[in-house]
């Protein structure tokens, strides 16, 4: 049986991809298939002539109809996807997804399959909607694997220039440092952004009036009241990278209860109340407005959490649906070209991230426990300006 010889074959193209190096490798998205014919080589990596370059820098959904077999899905990236068909193993090691997202990418494989094979469900759109919420999945898991390969690469970097301790360093600190409470990790086709905050416990100051109940007391107190140090909490979460199923492309979402980081990052002047004293001062002139606009905070939180999502674009597209490429050479100059261009991708993306967890601790955890411990509410700009440091 010959499955690279289809009597039909329907393609849709979805999304962009970075392909100059080779496009993600299609993959059958089939419980079972025969053994002979899956290393045959076809036209194409999607089964069309390569006289029809349409699908040139695009995903593939790829839908074939094979001689005594039926109709056969095949999806770009479609490997990674393969394996959540199988019955979900608690043992299954998958770094960085938790056993919800096993279960959502399950689900949505098996509603690509039935949209396709069951002959009363068969729908194009629910097919392509399955196979757009799938590659969501799988660019998150890519864009998450890069991250944290260029984390662990910078810290063996750090542990031998520990080891060396003297020697000629500036080649390597050129780049900045990743830093380690930044935590990162993939739910359902989102990318979890978490900070941990460490606290810092100074020399206890106490009243000289009760030195000699504080010496009593001394052996009946617990270790961490005696010897002030650093405690690290649990990592919180800050934010979330949503990969929109339309366009490929990631979207910021906030906590519900983060209303004032929301603000802000939407741009909206209604989160700083000296922004609206002073736009009421300014005439209708709409550059003397744009002017003051962009020195408030309003402005530097909006701007730095659209370039976290250019530089998160930019990611996704080199980074494809992850798995194996088709290069276009044996050559393996393609594949270090790739990795060289998605680990500066990786670079732009640390250095937002910096940016973005910074404010997202400052005006949403730190507003939050303000309103908390004190019952009052946060309010941006109350010193009259920027701060020129934060930029």
């Amino acid at each position: 049986l010959n499955l690279s010889h289809p009597s039909a074959v329907m393609a849709i193209h979805f999304w962009s991809c970075d392909d100059r190096f080779g496009g993600p490798k299609m993959g059958d998205i089939n419980t079972a298939l025969p053994s002979q014919g899956k290393d045959e080589i076809r036209e194409s990596r999607n089964y069309l002539p390569k006289t029809d370059r349409r699908g040139e820098q695009r995903l593939c959904l790829c839908i074939r109809s094979v001689p005594r077999m039926g109709l056969l899905v095949s999806l770009s990236g479609g490997a990674e996807a393969c394996k959540y068909q199988k019955l979900i193993d608690p043992n299954d090691n998958y770094e960085g997804q938790s056993s919800s997202s096993r279960e959502y990418m399950k689900r949505s494989v098996d509603k690509l399959l039935r949209s396709i094979n069951n002959p009363f469900q068969l729908s194009a759109a629910d097919a392509l909607l399955a196979s757009t919420v799938i590659c969501a999945h799988n660019r998150c898991t890519a864009v998450f694997n890069a991250l944290k390969r260029q984390q662990q690469q910078q810290q063996k970097q750090l542990q031998k220039l520990d080891n060396l301790k003297k020697g000629n360093t500036v080649g390597a600190s050129s780049s900045p440092t990743i830093p380690d409470w930044i935590h990162l990790y993939v739910e359902c086709g989102t990318v979890v952004i978490m900070v941990q905050i460490t606290y810092d416990h100074g020399n206890d100051t106490r009243n000289s009036n009760n030195l000699a109940d504080d010496d009593t007391n001394t052996q009946s107190r617990p270790m961490h009241n005696q010897h002030h140090s650093r405690q690290q909490s649990k990592p919180f979460v800050a934010f979330r990278l949503a990969c929109d199923s339309r366009t490929g492309n990631f979207v910021t979402i906030f906590p519900p209860a983060a209303t004032l980081l929301r603000s802000l990052a939407s741009g909206s002047t209604e989160a700083s109340e000296l922004l609206q004293l002073r736009m009421q001062t300014i005439s209708s002139n709409s550059k003397a407005r744009g002017a003051l606009a962009k020195e408030m905070t309003p402005r530097l939180i909006k701007e730095s959490f659209d370039g976290l999502s250019r530089s998160m674009n930019i990611l996704g597209r080199k980074c494809g649906v992850g798995g194996e490429w088709e290069d276009l050479d044996s050559d393996v100059r393609c594949e270090s070209l790739r990795n060289r261009a998605i680990d500066n991708a990786c670079w732009d993306v640390w250095n937002s991230l910096m940016t973005c967890t910074c404010a997202a601790s400052v005006y949403g955890i730190s507003a939050l426990a303000l309103g908390v411990a004190g019952g009052v509410d946060a309010v941006v700009d109350m010193a009259g300006g920027i701060i020129l440091t934060f930029i």
